[in-house]
């Protein structure tokens, strides 16, 4: 069975999580790291509901990613220490799997080797913790790419290229109300399956929005069929508890696609 798990917000998590234990089929979530590393007693709540915090996300927070390369390099051996003390306060928690901003977009041309050797020095100065402790580390990108030209996809798959460890993969963020109308489910799982270890779909509940069942059925299909060893992650954007609840209920119908 592929784990599932819904993302819990960063703001109203206790709405969250008590809208996701009265799930039955994911017993799983994604916390921020923000979450998981503070005090503020989100694992807590977790546990009392017999939920499992299996996945985090933004291990790297985004106005430190984006300018990774561009930071005096005085004080980077610090952020990779205390990205450590983070991964491992993940996996105390029960974390298997925590995805990394890598400030892809401030990739530019002109600077191109400086700026791509400094995000493979962080997540390669991370993989031995990661293997250490039996995590995945995730480069996270969206699809489809944010903006016409954009390399970001092509910078992430460069990066788990190089750093060429089973640890090291990609958390993607699909928003499949934005994919071509060419899209193929089938052919997308086959060309990037291999280097996938999160797999987060962003949904609303809006008309248009949230997936049909057939299509989350067809990904089911196409993971399976190639032999898809990574997560899934629900990530609905609701503002209210009414709303949170209708998508958890709709996200346990799809969870048990993936049984």
């Amino acid at each position: 069975m592929t784990n599932c798990a819904v993302s819990v917000s960063e703001n109203e998590w206790e709405m969250w999580l008590e809208a996701i234990g009265e799930m039955t089929v994911v017993r799983d979530v994604e916390f921020p790291v923000s979450l998981v590393a503070g005090d503020v007693g989100a694992g807590r709540l977790a546990e009392q509901y017999g939920l499992t915090p299996s996945f985090a996300r933004d291990l790297l927070p985004a106005d430190v990613a984006r300018y990774l390369s561009e930071s005096p390099v005085l004080g980077r051996e610090d952020v990779g220490m205390h990205l450590r003390k983070l991964i491992a306060e993940c996996r105390t928690c029960g974390g298997r799997s925590v995805s990394i901003e890598m400030g892809l977009d401030r990739i530019r041309d002109e600077t191109f080797e400086q700026d791509f050797e400094e995000r493979l020095k962080l997540l390669r100065a991370l993989i031995p913790c990661a293997d250490q402790l039996r995590v995945s580390i995730c480069v996270q990108v969206r699809y489809p790419k944010s903006f016409p030209g954009s390399k970001e996809w092509e910078h992430a798959g460069a990066l788990v290229h190089e750093v060429m460890h089973p640890n090291c993969r990609l958390a993607v963020n699909l928003v499949p109300e934005e994919f071509p109308p060419n899209f193929d489910i089938s052919t997308f799982v086959r060309s990037c399956c291999f280097r996938i270890g999160t797999l987060r779909f962003h949904h609303g509940l809006a008309s248009g929005e949230s997936m049909a069942d057939d299509d989350m059925a067809t990904w089911a299909k196409a993971l399976r069929g190639h032999g898809f060893k990574g997560g899934i992650v629900f990530s609905p954007r609701v503002s209210t508890a009414d709303a949170l609840q209708a998508a958890c209920r709709k996200i346990d119908r799809w969870a048990r696609l993936f049984e």
